[in-house]
C-alpha cells in the first residue's frame, strides 16, 4: 500500500514567501508616504485652527494681542496644546494683522498671511 502525504512543497513555500516579499517591497515605501503627507495634513490643520484662535481673541475694536505662539496664554480659552506633528509655530501680530508660520514634523513649513495659505 502507498501511503499519501499532504501539505506543501518547497518550492511551494519558496514561491509564497517571494511573492510576500514583492508586496512588502512594493507597499512599505508607499506607506511611509502617506505618513508624512498626514502629518503635513495635520500641521496645516493646526495652522487653521491658530487662526480661529487668534480671530476668537480679536477685541471690540479689531485688535489682536501681541501673541508669540498659538499656544500662548493670552489666548485664553482659545489657546491651543502643542501637538507631535507641529515642531515649531511663530505667530507675528501688527495690531490688526498677523503671520502664522507652522513647521510640521517632516520640516514642511505652512504659512497664514492675509488669509492666504501656503506650502513649502
Amino acid at each position: 500500500m502507498k501511503e499519501s502525504s499532504s501539505g506543501f512543497t518547497l518550492i511551494e513555500l519558496l514561491i509564497v514567501c517571494a511573492v510576500i516579499g514583492i508586496l512588502a517591497a512594493v507597499f512599505v515605501p508607499s506607506l511611509a508616504g502617506a505618513r508624512q503627507k498626514t502629518l503635513d495634513t495635520a500641521a496645516l490643520a493646526y495652522t487653521r485652527q491658530c487662526v480661529n484662535s487668534l480671530e476668537a481673541s480679536r477685541d471690540y475694536q479689531g485688535f489682536i494681542k501681541d501673541i508669540k505662539s498659538c499656544e500662548d496664554p493670552l489666548l485664553g480659552d482659545a489657546a491651543l496644546k502643542g501637538v507631535p506633528s507641529v515642531k515649531q509655530t511663530v505667530v507675528v501680530v501688527n495690531q490688526t494683522e498677523y503671520t502664522i508660520q507652522t513647521t510640521s514634523a517632516t520640516g514642511k513649513v505652512v504659512r497664514y498671511e492675509k488669509g492666504l495659505f501656503t506650502s513649502s
